[in-house]
């Protein structure tokens, strides 16, 4: 059973766009630059937990890493609520980071 976790802002602006971040947790992720989909494949090297609830996943892909920190604050069955940063780089271009807030599931 896959664990899907979907980021979006930690903003109340509705003009943003409300997901960002699409991850199984185990191999691949999906983010949206300007409005496209980038496909990115976990890197198990630098993914690390760092304690009972708190996690980095690193993600790369197509010129784009991400760095997403972030911890388990609110539990419910099988379902969860994080918070945290998505930090986003590409190549030689830019550097982002972003405060996000998730739910995921089985």
């Amino acid at each position: 059973m896959d664990v899907v976790i979907v980021f979006g802002y930690d903003s109340l602006n509705k003009s943003l766009p409300k997901d960002i971040f699409v991850s199984n947790i185990t191999d691949f992720a999906i983010i949206k630059i300007n409005g496209k989909e980038v496909y990115l494949k976990k890197d198990t090297i630098e993914s690390k937990q760092i304690s009972e609830k708190k996690f980095i996943d690193v993600f790369i892909g197509n010129d784009f890493k991400t760095i997403i920190n972030f911890e388990l604050y609110n539990q419910k069955d099988e379902s969860c609520d994080f918070k945290g940063t998505l930090e986003i780089v590409q190549k030689n271009k830019f550097k982002q980071i972003i405060k996000i807030k998730g739910q995921g599931g089985c």
